[in-house]
């Protein structure tokens, strides 16, 4: 089967050996890959895979069970699943941890399933875990576009929270509004620090921040007293000015986190929760997943240009051609 990994800015497409299987796995066979930005960052070199995780890229997939190993009892041959990966999904067929697989919700495809885990997990691992949202707070979330974003509008709604994002699209906007989001801010137009000032006098609760950099300061100066804020990328920055007084003044928490290097038995326990509490909303279609664009596997480079160039609002599919 072939592979994709990335050496010195380069992707490379290798033929590798189906993985072996081990007794506490299932092999999937993959129709679809979800693309993230870790996955492009690996391919940079800016995210090393952890210690021991395979080079091939690809952290999340959607597929049908192949084989089950011998301790396994979730799973059989021919189901239709969806799997949260450290790295290898951007192969023909992968082995995983059997806690690591999810059933596809109801009413889904396995094309939209395989845009659901990598986001959903860390938003659920951030805004739920480490955030704390609860019902009546409030929450900014950053890049009203993106495919975390989205994920975020919607737990946050199904939270019971009220939702400010912001964007530098008008297609973005409309599409952030229909998946939840109370109020969209344009970051070419509108000051953020200012707004909040007058719309949000107390502040925010909590802000989800994935851009760093400038916008790290303006955060702390939105949020209110005890609020929390959390890190879960740096797009327009790795380095950020901090007022320490208004930490303390505020009593703010600063919070950060990454999905990938958690340990197996983490990933499982969040998993339990994302199916336990989200899945009936997905079947229920009360929370979707926003594809912006299928690509065929052989065009992960182009895939990965589209998404470096931020023109996605939702997430990219690659297609492995295998006609479910």
């Amino acid at each position: 089967m072939f592979a994709y990994v990335a050496e010195e800015n380069v992707l490379k497409k290798i033929e590798v050996k189906s993985p072996s299987l081990k007794d506490d796995e299932v092999r999937i066979d993959v129709y679809y890959s979800g693309v993230n930005r870790p996955d492009l960052l690996q391919k940079e070199g800016l995210y090393l895979p952890p210690k021991g995780v395979t080079p091939i890229l690809g952290l999340e997939v959607a597929g049908i069970v192949k084989e089950v190993g011998q301790n396994c009892s979730k799973f059989s041959e021919g189901d239709h699943v969806c799997a949260l990966l450290s790295g290898g999904g951007y192969a023909g067929e992968v082995a995983v941890f059997e806690d690591h697989v999810l059933p596809i919700p109801k009413n889904l495809s396995l094309y939209e399933a395989s845009g659901i885990l990598e986001v959903f997990a860390t938003v659920w691992l951030n805004l739920i875990h480490y955030g704390q949202l609860k019902f009546g707070e409030s929450c900014f979330i950053h890049a009203g576009g993106s495919g975390i974003a989205m994920a975020a509008i919607q737990v946050a709604k199904w939270v019971g929270a009220d939702i400010v994002t912001a964007t530098r699209s008008e297609r973005k906007a409309e599409i952030a509004l229909q998946y939840g989001a109370d109020t969209v801010l344009d970051y070419r137009f509108d000051d953020l620090v200012k707004w909040t000032e007058k719309e949000y006098p107390d502040g925010f609760d909590v802000i989800l921040d994935i851009l760093g950099g400038e916008y790290f300061a303006k955060n702390l100066e939105m949020l209110g007293f005890g609020g929390r804020h959390l890190s879960i990328a740096f797009l327009t920055g790795a380095v950020a000015s901090v007022k320490i007084p208004v930490l303390m003044q505020k009593s703010l928490h600063l919070m950060g986190s990454l999905l990938r290097p958690r340990t197996w038995e983490e990933k499982a326990r969040l998993l339990g929760e994302v199916h336990t509490n989200l899945w009936p909303a997905f079947s229920a279609k009360e929370i979707k997943v926003e594809i912006d664009k299928l690509f065929p596997f052989e065009q992960l480079e182009d895939a990965f240009a589209y998404m470096k160039a931020s023109e996605h609002c939702g997430k990219i599919i690659l297609d492995h051609g295998k006609n479910d």
